[in-house]
């Protein structure tokens, strides 16, 4: 045990694990597994710190070789709050899975606490006490998790599923730090978060299901919901334009049960965009939506990310083009057979970890574009504002694309979005709101039934402004 400090170029933490330390635990993990089927190692540590989202520096080299004696899983706990996922040699890695009930209350509370916190034993109680220590804690992550739900086979991970819980920081101190699923807005800002966590490491995590706050959110349904009945096509042939002999599915569409895209909250006035989602439910009596069916009128087409493009014509003409992500097949015995298409927005394609040379004197549109390249996202589909930004240098290491952007957006206090009408992005500059058509009322809404205004029924305030 002992501390040292050396020059550095930044303020930072490095640990070096005691040799004899680790000997003993690899000796403790090869012996585990020869006496077990399967072997979990586990630590409690809190390096560099609760605040810090990364491992010590020790670590992973330290479950690395734990996994190498053996280990088929490692769960790191102690930080209170999530840290990266990796995957080596087909064994999960859960850096940390920070609170699953997170209830910091002490009791008997010490007299030297009531001291320590101010609180006068005469009057207060010990639930002034635990009140007092648990604002050390209240902060979002501690209170943002998974459940993880890992499957093996041949020994080895085939597929993890991340289950997004939150623990009721709101509650009051009875009841707060209590589990349970998380809603929808929570869930998606706990993905992206661990997305951005696991990326250095080399892990993607595909989000099924983002459903965001607000933003242009519909929910369609053949002659019923927007738009009347919305024309439904794949590019199947991947020409580009929609012009295939079998692209147009109309037909077969029973609903478009959802269309969402947009900001993760309303009122937020820049960033936090979110994957497009969008899901159709087709009539799969032909057969020709199951991918493994030869007979297909396009077999060997159904491949994830052809565009998909929803038209609503009423009460104005928009379209909707996302990409292909999966068709599942429904026989549904004594029913009608279905299909389920979903796509996402191109942003989803965006957690890919790539890297970027040095760049020196650019404007923030620039940074994003060489982002885009590394991405290898067509340039034909960007709509880039120059930059009010100039960076002098930037040379971010190895992260996802999306984060990389988020950076710069960050440093233009401008939006990264996607242009949903062709499928393509836009990168939007900190005065773009303040110019046209943005200063231009768009349409008119209103429940009086007139003819000249698009009607709705009632208004929901979906997020606090």
């Amino acid at each position: 045990m002992g501390r040292s400090f050396k020059v550095g170029d930044a303020p930072a933490f490095t640990y070096e694990a005691n040799e004899d330390d680790v000997a003993g635990i690899l000796r403790s993990v090869r012996e585990g597994k020869q006496l077990s089927d399967f072997l979990i190692l586990t630590q409690h540590a809190h390096e560099p710190g609760n605040w810090s989202r990364e491992p010590a520096d020790y670590l992973p080299t330290l479950v690395r070789s734990a996994i190498d004696e053996g280990a088929d899983m490692f769960i790191g706990h102690g930080p209170h709050q999530l840290r990266g996922i990796e995957i080596y040699e087909g064994r999960p890695i859960f850096y940390s899975l920070g609170n699953f009930i997170f209830h910091d209350n002490l009791t008997p509370v010490p007299y030297a606490m009531f001291e320590r916190y101010d609180v006068d034993p005469r009057e207060g109680t010990e639930g002034d006490v635990n009140a007092a220590m648990g604002e050390r804690f209240n902060n979002r992550p501690n209170f943002e998790s998974v459940i993880t739900v890992s499957t093996f086979e041949g020994g080895r991970v085939s597929e993890i599923r991340l289950y997004p819980i939150e623990l009721r920081q709101e509650n009051r101190l009875a009841n707060r730090g209590v589990p349970r699923l998380a809603p929808p807005e929570t869930a998606d800002r706990i993905l992206e978060r661990l997305q951005e966590l696991s990326a250095p490491f080399g892990t993607i995590i595909e989000i099924e299901a983002l459903l965001p706050v607000g933003g242009e959110a519909l929910a369609l349904s053949e002659g019923v919901g927007p738009g009347g009945n919305p024309q439904v096509h794949v590019d199947w042939g991947n020409t580009g334009d929609f012009s295939g002999a079998n692209d147009e599915i109309t037909s077969d569409v029973r609903e478009v049960s959802t269309i969402k895209t947009g900001r993760n909250f309303p009122s937020t006035l820049t960033g936090e965009s979110v994957a497009g989602q969008m899901t159709v439910v087709l009539d799969n009596s032909s057969g020709d939506y199951s991918s493994l069916n030869p007979s297909a009128a396009e077999a060997g087409n159904i491949v994830m990310k052809r565009k998909v493009r929803v038209r609503m014509t009423s009460p104005f003409t928009r379209d909707f083009i996302m990409y292909l992500v999966t068709i599942i097949a429904d026989p549904q015995l004594g029913k009608i057979p279905t299909a389920t298409l979903t796509a996402r927005g191109p942003i989803r394609n965006f957690t890919t970890t790539v890297s970027v040379a040095l760049q020196k004197a650019k404007t923030t549109d620039l940074l994003v574009a060489e982002v885009l390249d590394e991405l290898e996202f067509s340039a034909a589909l960007r709509l880039l504002d120059t930059g009010k930004v100039t960076v002098t240098r930037w040379g971010p290491g190895p992260a996802s694309g999306l984060s990389l952007i988020q950076g710069v957006e960050n440093t233009e206090d401008g939006f990264f979005r996607e242009t949903v009408d062709d499928g393509g992005i836009a990168f939007e500059d900190r005065d773009h709101r303040y110019r046209n058509p943005h200063q231009v009322s768009q349409a008119t809404f209103s429940d009086s039934g007139a003819a000249e205004v698009i009607g709705y029924r009632d208004v929901t305030q979906e997020d606090a402004l």
